[in-house]
């Protein structure tokens, strides 16, 4: 069996491939507020459009994007070139605490950013509460 195929499979499904899928779902998020956007600023009187959205939209994606790179990395390169027994073992744990880390950030960014996860979540809470 030729094992030159391994290292091209491994880059590609540790690396391209999630990176390919959060970039492609941040282009998504940010085109359809875009033209959610203009269709808004059709509506209103020129002069008094706000950009606040956009920014903060872009703010909260580039910020998003920044944390998982940061975040899953470390954990990539470790994979791909199976080095953890050369890694000290302080920045083995220091990796490690990272990836949870980008995560947690990630659904305290969703929840805190979005308006419909937030109700469901607050849907769930009040209801456990009542069943106890």
């Amino acid at each position: 069996m030729d094992t030159t195929f391994l290292p091209y499979y491994t880059i590609i499904v540790l690396i391209f491939l999630p990176v390919t899928i959060v970039t492609i779902c941040d282009t998504r998020t940010l085109l359809f507020v875009r033209n959610s956007t203009r269709r808004v600023h059709a509506t209103v009187i020129i002069g008094q459009v706000s950009h606040k959205r956009d920014t903060l939209l872009i703010k909260i994606t580039i910020t998003s994007f920044i944390t998982f790179l940061v975040g899953w990395t470390p954990f990539f390169v470790i994979q791909l070139f199976n080095k953890t027994a050369s890694i000290p073992y302080g920045l083995n744990v220091f990796f490690q605490i990272l990836l949870p880390t980008s995560v947690l950030d990630g659904v305290i960014m969703l929840i805190s950013t979005n308006q419909p996860v937030r109700t469901f979540l607050k849907q769930v809470i009040t209801k456990r509460r009542s069943q106890v």
